[in-house]
């Protein structure tokens, strides 16, 4: 967390646009909950209180609007096994403005194993302010991550937590764009390296480009941080990476397949 709070502060000098624009599209990135627990959400001033009552593992990650009538896009290793979805999002229209709470239906997931770790939903909350899709990152393209990252002290020191609109965000660049997986039987998909730092509850969040859009969304960190841990697994890792002990990973599914997904799927629903 403090080198994500590092990341911005030390672009917010050379760049303050581009820190502004991240917080802003932060405000729209949805909390997704996963577990046993109910959750209530209250007004807390220029942000809003998470309250969750219950017992047992509380699991949580991020999601990223991608059509204003309530698609978001988030990763499969969240909802695959959850117990229970909650999903908080920001809706703002001309009789109210603030979060608002739902509990999503999975519209597409993979399967284990089978492909991409994405996951569209589908839940009852609009209007929501919709990412717009990026074009094809670069190598050393400046990008921003949002996640639910700030959620993680609630888990270890109590039962609720403020969020604000400028809460889990950080700034890096691209270290490398794969080639095209996919695309038989499932999405076409990259995979997208950076040195943005994320920690766990960013997952399911948004790696953006100054302009605020769309280029994936985080899943996971490259290599995993537990390798760390073994000797001399982490200075090797380092020395193969090129002196970058670990690297943040993000996915970029086929957004015109995304896309045709919700139109698909918006036809079964409203007749």
């Amino acid at each position: 967390m403090v080198l994500k709070a590092s990341s911005v502060s030390e672009w917010s000098k050379v760049d303050p646009d581009f820190a502004e624009v991240l917080g802003e599209v932060s405000r729209n990135t949805a909390h997704l909950f996963m577990g046993p627990w109910s959750v209530d959400i209250n007004d807390a001033g220029s942000g809003f209180r998470v309250v969750f009552e219950g017992s047992g593992k509380l699991g949580m990650a991020a999601a990223v609007p991608v059509a204003e009538d309530g698609y978001f896009l988030t990763v499969a290793h969240a909802v695959d096994t959850a117990e229970r979805l909650t999903l908080v999002a920001w809706v703002e229209d001309a009789d109210f403005s603030g979060p608002r709470q739902s509990t999503p239906r999975i519209v597409w997931t993979p399967g284990k194993g089978r492909g991409p770790d994405i996951a569209l939903l589908h839940a009852d909350l609009w209007p929501v302010q919709a990412f717009e899709m990026a074009d094809m990152p670069y190598v050393t393209q400046p990008v921003g991550v949002t996640g639910s990252s700030a959620m993680m002290r609630l888990a270890i020191n109590g039962t609720e937590s403020d969020l604000t609109q400028f809460s889990s965000v950080a700034i890096g660049r691209v270290v490398k764009v794969g080639r095209a997986r996919g695309g038989k039987q499932g999405p076409a998909f990259r995979l997208v390296r950076h040195n943005a730092p994320t920690v766990h509850g960013d997952s399911g969040g948004a790696l953006v480009d100054k302009q605020g859009s769309l280029l994936g969304i985080n899943s996971t960190v490259h290599p995993p941080s537990w390798l760390g841990w073994f000797p001399y697994v982490g200075v090797r890792m380092s020395a193969a990476i090129d002196g970058v002990s670990f690297h943040s990973q993000a996915i970029r599914p086929d957004f015109a397949w995304l896309r045709n997904l919700i139109e698909a799927d918006r036809r079964k629903r409203i007749p």
